[in-house]
């Protein structure tokens, strides 16, 4: 058994979190301190879109809730509900930072962001397997 790693979605998530950061930190001034709650449901779109148009067919044993023709929709509203956590936490910690630093941000508020959204695909990862668990018991 081999292990399937979607490289190309894993790319575009992190590609989409640096520009994430950049807009909402270029935001906040512009259009008030709730522009990166915004522009994080704008980003989880593009990463669902991302991965609704990338999905190649499936066999119907691999999908939870669609048929194998719609594999596009099921693909689009997982990621969509793994991203919203993550784009969350980074825009809780792009406010946080904004607050402290509103000239600009420097490179540990850039890091720090996209790290809060790393965190964020961790705790989404964590309540998988607890849920797992307590039902494959």
């Amino acid at each position: 058994m081999t292990a399937v790693v979607p490289g190309f979605l894993l790319v575009t998530v992190l590609v989409v979190m640096i520009g994430y950061v950049r807009m909402a930190w270029w935001g906040i001034p512009r259009y008030g301190p709730h522009f990166p709650w915004i522009a994080a449901l704008g980003a989880t779109a593009l990463v669902a879109l991302v991965a609704a148009l990338t999905r190649g067919p499936a066999s119907p044993d691999e999908l939870l809730f669609t048929r194998p023709a719609n594999a596009w929709m099921e693909s689009a509203v997982l990621a969509a509900l793994v991203m919203l956590p993550v784009f969350g936490f980074s825009a809780r910690s792009v406010r946080g930072r904004w607050t402290r630093n509103p000239s600009g941000p420097s490179a540990t508020d850039w890091a720090s962001s996209v790290f809060a959204g790393i965190m964020g695909l961790f705790a989404v990862i964590t309540v998988v397997i607890v849920l797992g668990a307590l039902v494959w018991r």
